[in-house]
C-alpha cells in the first residue's frame, strides 16, 4: 500500500508541535482534559481553533458543524446532543460558545436551490438555518447584501442559542447557573469578534482596545 500523502505532509509540524509541547501532552493523557469551554462553530476548513481562541490543546472541546448548527432536541440528530451530554455533564465546562462566521456557504446557500436528490443530507440540515433568513427578509430590507448576509447569520447564531435551551442537560446546568451561553460571529475578513450583548439587545463589535498586540 502506498505511504498516505497526508501523513507525510502534517508529519514535521505534528512532530515538531508534539515536542514543543511534550510536558502538557503527558499531562493530558496522565489526568486527562479539563476544557473551560465547549466551542460550537462551523465546519469551513478558514476557522481554526487555536487562531479563534489562541488556544492550547485541553482547554476547549470543540463540536463543528456545517453552519455551526445546533438541531432543536429530538428531532433525530443526535451526534451534537452526545457533545454537549458529555462536555456539560462529564467535563463540567462552564462556558458553551455558539460562533457563526462571515462568508458562511451554509449561510449563502440558503438563497440557493439544493439538489435534494444529489445532497439530501446537506439539505435538510441547512432548514435548521432557514428560521433565520426568514425573520430577517421578513422584517428588514437591505441595500447592500453583506449587511443582510451579516444579520442573517447573527440570527442564526441565536437560533442556535435558542435551540441549546431545548436539551435538558444545558436546562440542568442553566437551571444551577453551572454555564453560560455565548453567541460569537468571527469576521474572516478582520480576524474581529463580535458577542451578542444580552442587555443591549445585539451584537457588539469587540474593543480594539483590548486586544494584545
Amino acid at each position: 500500500m502506498p505511504r498516505d500523502p497526508l501523513i507525510d505532509r502534517s508529519q514535521a509540524a505534528r512532530l515538531a508541535f508534539f515536542e514543543q509541547e511534550r510536558d502538557l501532552f503527558h499531562d493530558l493523557v496522565t489526568h486527562g482534559q479539563s476544557p473551560e469551554a465547549l466551542l460550537i462553530a462551523c465546519s469551513d476548513s478558514r476557522i481554526v481553533g487555536a487562531g479563534l481562541l489562541g488556544t492550547l490543546p485541553g482547554e476547549v472541546f470543540v463540536v463543528r458543524t456545517v453552519g455551526a448548527v445546533v438541531p432543536p432536541y429530538g428531532i433525530g440528530q443526535r451526534s451534537v446532543g452526545a457533545a454537549l451530554e458529555f462536555a456539560l455533564d462529564k467535563l463540567r465546562v462552564r462556558h458553551v460558545i455558539v460562533c457563526g462566521h462571515t462568508d458562511c456557504g451554509a449561510i449563502e446557500a440558503l438563497d440557493a436551490t439544493v439538489d435534494m436528490q444529489k445532497t439530501p443530507n446537506l439539505a435538510l440540515w441547512l432548514e435548521n438555518l432557514r428560521p433565520a433568513k426568514t425573520s430577517v427578509d421578513a422584517h428588514q430590507t437591505f441595500a447592500d447584501p453583506y449587511a443582510r448576509q451579516l444579520a442573517i447569520l447573527q440570527q442564526s447564531v441565536l437560533l442556535q442559542m435558542r435551540n441549546l435551551e431545548t436539551y435538558p442537560v444545558v436546562q440542568y446546568a442553566l437551571k444551577n447557573q453551572t454555564v453560560s451561553l455565548h453567541g460569537w460571529v468571527y469576521s474572516l475578513e478582520s480576524g474581529r469578534l463580535s458577542y451578542y450583548d444580552s442587555d443591549a439587545g445585539r451584537f457588539v463589535v469587540e474593543d480594539a482596545q483590548d486586544r494584545q498586540p
